[in-house]
């Protein structure tokens, strides 16, 4: 019962097919249900990651750090994900019971050091050649989904979550509210406007016709969440191989500003911090 993990990586051909992890034994799920109390308590994407690596517990603590190695170059992790996926690993370790070993420590501080000096990794962005030929396709509702987050310069992750409670129309205007995503927790719901004479805006007011609940996941779990991401992956590789999730937003961001968005402009739709991170 425990969730599907889904397939992260800088490696744009890897994304051609599902890659899964290493399965745990029976007797480590046993022992990690038995103590995931504090589990419960992270954020799903921290959960998500933290059960990835549940397979190293039934290794040796000494041969932990050559198996998360294998495993991190077989899926073209990039160095700042890898040292995330080991710093998440620790945290784990804590949730199991064990004590902390000073050679994990030095790992963790290597792989931070490393990720530091590399350059960060983008991914190919979605262009709108992309977003004409998913319109023509029409798969629905993953094209909508991945329409809405491209246009409105939003991760496809929060876009997935919203509900038919969460759009109203303002005159020419379809207005989302964003209540549920990654950076809710630190900056609080916030509002986007799309017109409502766009294909993607129209879409999303059909859906939203007589229902109160979410309108991409209806069952709201983690599992449902899970199939969906699978899907956008799917959609984008049938496009082009080299697309990942993280293109749609970031795509997204380029078109407004060919299209003469202003910095402050960006820098509030995206709500990044800076922008160097745009």
């Amino acid at each position: 019962t425990w969730p599907k993990p889904t397939q992260e990586t800088s490696n744009p051909v890897l994304h051609q097919k599902e890659l899964t992890w290493p399965k745990p034994s029976k007797e480590t799920l046993n022992l990690f249900q038995n103590r995931h109390a504090g589990w419960r308590l992270t954020t799903v994407g921290y959960q998500q990651t933290q059960m990835r690596l549940l397979f190293l517990f039934d290794y040796a603590p000494e041969d932990r750090w050559t198996q998360f190695k294998k495993v991190a170059e077989q899926r073209g992790l990039a160095a700042s994900t890898t040292a995330a996926y080991w710093i998440a690993f620790q945290t784990l370790r804590k949730i199991m019971g064990e004590a902390e070993r000073p050679e994990d420590g030095k790992i963790s501080r290597f792989l931070e050091a490393r990720a530091a000096a590399s350059p960060a990794s983008h991914p190919l962005p979605m262009t709108t050649a992309h977003a004409r030929r998913l319109m023509q396709r029409m798969d629905e509702p993953i094209v909508t989904a991945i329409l809405l987050a491209f246009v409105m310069g939003q991760r496809i992750s929060d876009v997935m979550q919203l509900a038919g409670e969460d759009l109203t129309t303002n005159g020419k205007n379809l207005v989302i509210t964003f209540r549920r995503g990654k950076v809710i927790p630190k900056i609080g719901p916030f509002t986007l406007a799309l017109a409502l004479d766009t294909a993607v805006a129209r879409q999303m007011v059909e859906m939203a016709k007589g229902r109160s609940g979410f309108l991409f996941t209806p069952a709201n779990s983690e599992a449902e969440r899970l199939e969906m991401q699978s899907r956008v992956r799917q959609t984008l590789v049938d496009l082009d191989a080299r697309l990942e999730a993280r293109s749609i937003r970031r795509g997204g961001l380029q078109a407004m500003a060919t299209r003469g968005e202003s910095m402050e402009s960006m820098l509030r739709v995206s709500k990044h911090a800076s922008e160097k991170m745009l």
